[in-house]
């Protein structure tokens, strides 16, 4: 009888263990702004069977989340550390990805808004180069 309680006692903690494994990808993939589609891709699955692990359906094998550490730039510790460290460290990694992740975004924002040739997305600039010498004219006091 202690046998079958025992089994069940861990098979109740692994499978919470593996629900929170599953939200700490979802977490990180969202911070880099990836979709389930392109991670997916990288990793040879299908978006399926990511999603399945994200929502906590399936359980991801320990290759498995090496790999997808590897595709999202982390290491497995960022998942599994606040299994054995004191969350007060995976808290602040996880701070420091989602700064990471709106810096990101913003910064691609912004080159994306320079990248445009539209004029309306350019700042006026009340001084124009001449085209030719590419220099500006000779500012006159």
């Amino acid at each position: 009888m202690k046998g079958r309680r025992m089994r069940r006692s861990l098979k109740v903690q692994t499978t919470d263990i593996d629900q929170q494994i599953g939200a700490r990808v979802r977490e990180f993939r969202l911070l880099r702004s990836m979709s389930q589609e392109a991670l997916a891709e990288r990793l040879g699955i299908t978006f399926q069977q990511l999603q399945k692990y994200e929502k906590r359906m399936n359980r991801v094998s320990a290759s498995a989340l090496i790999l997808i550490c590897k595709e999202l730039g982390i290491t497995p510790n960022h998942i599994l550390g606040s299994f054995f460290d004191d969350d007060k460290d995976a808290t602040l990694v996880h701070q420091l990805m989602h700064q990471i992740a709106v810096r990101d975004r913003r910064l691609k924002a912004i080159q994306a808004a320079f990248a445009d040739e539209s004029p309306r997305l350019r700042p006026a600039s009340p001084i124009s180069c001449d085209p030719v010498s590419k220099r500006y004219p000779a500012v006159r006091r």
